[in-house]
Protein backbone atom coordinates (compact mmCIF):
# COMPACT_ATOMS: atom_id res chain seq x y z
CA UNK A 1 0.00 0.00 0.00
CA UNK A 2 1.48 3.82 -0.83
CA UNK A 3 2.07 5.65 2.37
CA UNK A 4 0.14 9.32 2.38
CA UNK A 5 3.70 10.72 2.55
CA UNK A 6 4.59 9.37 -0.61
CA UNK A 7 0.85 10.09 -2.60
CA UNK A 8 0.76 13.67 -1.31
CA UNK A 9 4.58 14.16 -2.65
CA UNK A 10 3.87 12.86 -5.90
CA UNK A 11 1.17 15.09 -5.84
CA UNK A 12 3.25 17.86 -4.90
CA UNK A 13 5.95 17.15 -7.86
CA UNK A 14 3.18 17.31 -10.17
CA UNK A 15 1.91 19.98 -9.03
CA UNK A 16 5.15 22.31 -9.47
CA UNK A 17 5.77 20.38 -13.23
CA UNK A 18 2.33 21.66 -13.82
CA UNK A 19 2.35 25.44 -12.67
CA UNK A 20 6.08 25.74 -14.27
CA UNK A 21 4.97 24.09 -17.63
CA UNK A 22 1.91 26.59 -17.57
CA UNK A 23 3.61 28.85 -16.56
CA UNK A 24 6.02 28.63 -19.55
CA UNK A 25 3.30 28.68 -22.11
CA UNK A 26 1.88 31.41 -20.68
CA UNK A 27 4.72 33.55 -20.69
CA UNK A 28 7.25 32.64 -23.07
CA UNK A 29 9.25 35.67 -22.65
CA UNK A 30 9.82 36.14 -19.40
CA UNK A 31 13.30 37.65 -18.15
CA UNK A 32 15.37 34.24 -16.86
CA UNK A 33 15.87 36.19 -13.40
CA UNK A 34 11.94 35.52 -12.86
CA UNK A 35 12.59 31.75 -13.58
CA UNK A 36 15.30 31.46 -11.48
CA UNK A 37 12.64 32.37 -8.89
CA UNK A 38 9.84 30.24 -10.19
CA UNK A 39 13.15 27.64 -9.90
CA UNK A 40 14.11 28.18 -6.70
CA UNK A 41 10.16 28.36 -5.31
CA UNK A 42 9.62 24.91 -7.25
CA UNK A 43 12.69 23.45 -5.93
CA UNK A 44 11.80 24.10 -2.23
CA UNK A 45 8.19 23.36 -2.88
CA UNK A 46 9.32 19.50 -4.29
CA UNK A 47 11.36 19.46 -1.12
CA UNK A 48 9.38 21.21 1.77
CA UNK A 49 5.48 20.72 0.16
CA UNK A 50 4.73 17.38 0.99
CA UNK A 51 6.17 18.27 4.77
CA UNK A 52 4.16 21.68 4.63
CA UNK A 53 0.86 20.14 3.38
CA UNK A 54 1.28 17.07 6.01
CA UNK A 55 2.31 19.52 8.66
CA UNK A 56 -0.38 21.90 8.54
CA UNK A 57 -3.18 19.20 8.50
CA UNK A 58 -1.51 17.26 11.39
CA UNK A 59 -1.19 14.50 9.73
CA UNK A 60 1.92 12.37 12.29
CA UNK A 61 1.82 8.94 10.00
CA UNK A 62 5.61 8.50 9.39
CA UNK A 63 7.18 11.47 10.31
CA UNK A 64 5.86 13.30 13.85
CA UNK A 65 4.35 16.67 12.85
CA UNK A 66 7.04 18.36 14.77
CA UNK A 67 10.09 17.24 12.08
CA UNK A 68 8.34 18.21 9.49
CA UNK A 69 8.17 21.72 10.43
CA UNK A 70 11.68 21.89 11.37
CA UNK A 71 12.47 20.53 7.91
CA UNK A 72 10.40 23.08 6.25
CA UNK A 73 11.99 25.68 8.38
CA UNK A 74 15.46 24.17 7.42
CA UNK A 75 14.09 24.95 3.43
CA UNK A 76 12.93 27.87 3.83
CA UNK A 77 16.20 29.55 5.18
CA UNK A 78 18.50 27.61 2.29
CA UNK A 79 16.29 28.94 -0.14
CA UNK A 80 15.63 32.66 1.18
CA UNK A 81 19.31 32.29 1.99
CA UNK A 82 19.88 31.20 -2.10
CA UNK A 83 17.70 34.03 -3.23
CA UNK A 84 19.55 36.72 -1.49
CA UNK A 85 22.75 35.50 -2.64
CA UNK A 86 21.88 35.04 -6.23
CA UNK A 87 20.01 38.79 -6.64
CA UNK A 88 22.12 41.01 -4.61
CA UNK A 89 25.82 41.83 -5.35
CA UNK A 90 28.36 40.76 -2.44
CA UNK A 91 29.41 42.95 -0.18
CA UNK A 92 32.33 43.10 2.43
CA UNK A 93 31.28 43.01 5.52
CA UNK A 94 34.54 42.89 7.91
CA UNK A 95 36.46 41.61 5.72
CA UNK A 96 33.93 38.56 4.58
CA UNK A 97 31.60 38.62 1.78
CA UNK A 98 28.26 38.41 2.26
CA UNK A 99 27.71 35.12 0.04
CA UNK A 100 30.32 34.14 2.03
CA UNK A 101 27.57 34.98 5.47
CA UNK A 102 25.04 33.47 3.84
CA UNK A 103 26.87 30.43 2.96
CA UNK A 104 27.81 30.06 6.49
CA UNK A 105 23.79 31.08 7.02
CA UNK A 106 22.78 27.62 5.20
CA UNK A 107 25.44 25.53 6.83
CA UNK A 108 24.13 26.72 10.43
CA UNK A 109 20.31 25.82 9.31
CA UNK A 110 21.66 22.25 8.01
CA UNK A 111 23.82 21.81 11.59
CA UNK A 112 21.01 23.04 13.57
CA UNK A 113 18.29 20.86 11.82
CA UNK A 114 20.33 17.72 11.98
CA UNK A 115 21.18 18.56 15.56
CA UNK A 116 17.06 19.24 16.52
CA UNK A 117 16.51 15.63 14.84
CA UNK A 118 18.55 13.83 16.71
CA UNK A 119 17.96 15.60 20.13
CA UNK A 120 14.35 14.40 18.91
CA UNK A 121 14.86 10.80 18.12
CA UNK A 122 16.96 10.38 21.56
CA UNK A 123 14.34 12.21 23.52
CA UNK A 124 11.51 9.72 21.77
CA UNK A 125 13.84 6.23 22.17
CA UNK A 126 14.62 7.31 25.69
CA UNK A 127 11.00 7.79 27.00
CA UNK A 128 9.65 4.17 26.22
Amino acid sequence: MVSRDTTVHVAVVLFVLVALIGIQQAFPDLDPRVWIVFGMVGYGLILGGSHLLLAWRENDEMVPVSSRWRFVAFVAVVVVAAGVSLFTDPIDIGGVSSNSILAGTALLALLGYWISEARSGYRETSEN
